[in-house]
Formats: structure tokens, C-alpha cells, sequence
């Protein structure tokens, strides 16, 4: 019985390694998003009509062909949607897709899982995001990487807020507009916290004119109930996100110490004259 037990052993090991290997080859080959970008980069009015083609380009690593593309919105239950691929001669991948109509019926940020050949991918090239707006609202692309590599950050529409920071408020808030040019105003504040020069007075000024947007903030958006700063904290880690922008920010608000502002959430938040006319 041993002896047979044996014989069989010979080539059921081999053969369970051999499976174990072809996965993991499988796997490691399988193909990898490494950036997806969603157009169109204008944020669509609610009050468009019918349906919208959205496009995409996708750039992959991975040896194995890409088979089927497809979108599913996160956090529903609704069938996902095909994506129609081309592949292009660099090797990256173009699509399409078709929006319910549905989508369009009210400002809201949609985020879509990416999924190829059934599989979801993974990382924040995984996901993509597209925001029905209350208003349209043109959004400056995608900095990525490159927007970390200066002090200043890429600002390619030259309002004065930096294009990472703009796209993520307009993804915030599609639903308002005047709390979205109040965010503007305030990160451009924070921004020249970090990226000017200047004594006691300049930084102190900056910072309160920071925080007096940050109370006309908070006013729209939670009056007097319930507050949940968990947007107000991204977009401050956001524009902390490299060792040089922290630095700076933490040396510039010591030069500004000492400095007061009141924390209110009243009406009078967006009146004061720190706020009023510069959004």
C-alpha cells in the first residue's frame, strides 16, 4: 500500500507545484494599471441632458493581453458597465463608455472600481472619479507625481490654487459652488503660507485671513450642528504632502506666533472683512 502511496505521491507533488508556479507566473504577469485618466475633465452641469461618452486612457504594465475592460460604481449594487478598448501604438489602452442617464440627474461625485479581464485593479489608478456639477466646472488635469516635485506644485489654469487641490474641492462639493470657491480662497491662503517669504506681520495676516475662510467654511457647510472635518483635514494634508511643504509651513507659522482668530460658525462667519469679496 506504502509502495503505491508513493508512486502516487511522485506526481501529485509535481503536479501541485506546477499549478502553484503557473498562478503565481499568472499573476505576476497579469496586467497592472499604471495611471487611468477619466475625460471629459469638465465637470458635467446636472442639467445636461441624455447621455455623456466617457473616455479613457489606460497605461498598463504586464505581459498578457488585456481581454475586457469594465466600470462598476462603488458602494451600489448596480451592473457594471463595459468599457470599449482600442489599444494604441505606445501600448496604453483607450476607451469608452456610455453614462446611464440617470447619473446626470443630480450633482454628485461618482467613483467607479476599474476592472480587467474580471479582476479588480487595485491602487488609486483602481479608481476613477467623475463629478456632475451644479455648475460646470472645468477641471485643470491631473498633476500626479510631477505636482510634488516644486515647492509651488502645478497651478496649469493659474487661479492661484494649485490643480491637485482644485480637482479634489470640485470632487468634494459638485453639489456647491459657493462653498467651493470658499475652499479655493482658503487653500490659496495656505498655499502662500508655505510658498512666500515675509515677517511676523505677512505670515499673521495670511493665517488669519486662512482661518477666517475656514469659519465662513464651516458655517455652509454644518451651521450650528453636527461637524465633520474629515474634507477640511484632506485638503490640509494635501497641501502638506511632500517633507519640503511641511517644513515650510510649520517654520512660517512659528514666524507668525503669536496670532488670534475667533472660531464661529455663524452668519457673520462670511461677512467679516477677511472673507467678504475675496471668493
Amino acid at each position: 500500500m506504502f509502495s503505491k502511496l508513493n508512486a502516487h505521491l511522485k506526481w501529485i507533488v509535481p503536479a501541485i507545484a506546477a499549478i502553484i508556479l503557473l498562478v503565481w507566473f499568472w499573476a505576476s504577469q497579469s496586467p497592472k494599471i499604471i495611471s487611468a485618466t477619466v475625460s471629459p475633465e469638465t465637470a458635467l452641469s446636472s442639467t445636461t441632458t441624455g447621455q455623456t461618452l466617457l473616455n479613457f486612457k489606460l497605461k498598463l504594465k504586464g505581459s498578457l493581453p488585456v481581454l475586457a475592460a469594465s466600470l462598476k460604481t462603488l458602494g451600489t449594487t448596480a451592473a457594471g458597465l463595459k468599457v470599449s478598448l482600442t489599444k494604441q501604438a505606445d501600448g496604453s489602452f483607450t476607451g469608452s463608455v456610455k453614462t446611464p442617464p440617470e447619473w446626470l440627474n443630480k450633482p454628485q461625485t461618482i467613483t467607479f472600481g476599474l476592472y480587467v479581464n474580471g479582476t479588480r485593479t487595485s491602487g488609486a489608478a483602481g479608481a476613477v472619479r467623475f463629478a456632475i456639477t451644479d455648475i460646470p466646472a472645468v477641471l485643470p488635469p491631473d498633476p500626479g507625481e510631477a505636482g510634488k516635485q516644486t515647492l509651488e506644485g502645478i497651478d496649469s489654469d493659474q487661479d492661484g490654487v494649485r490643480d491637485d487641490l482644485q480637482r479634489e474641492i470640485v470632487f468634494m462639493y459638485p453639489d456647491r459652488d459657493e462653498v467651493r470657491r470658499v475652499l479655493r480662497a482658503m487653500v490659496k491662503k495656505q498655499q502662500d503660507v508655505i510658498t512666500t517669504t515675509g515677517d511676523h506681520e505677512h505670515f499673521k495676516g495670511l493665517i488669519s485671513s486662512e482661518l477666517a475662510f475656514k469659519n465662513c467654511y464651516r458655517y455652509l457647510v454644518f451651521g450650528g450642528g453636527v461637524r465633520d472635518y474629515t474634507n477640511g483635514d484632506i485638503l490640509w494634508k494635501m497641501l502638506r504632502n511632500t517633507d519640503e511643504r511641511k517644513k515650510k509651513d510649520e517654520d512660517h507659522n512659528r514666524i507668525a506666533t503669536p496670532y488670534t482668530s475667533p472660531i464661529y460658525s455663524t452668519s457673520e462667519a462670511c461677512t467679516q472683512p477677511l472673507v467678504q469679496g475675496q471668493y
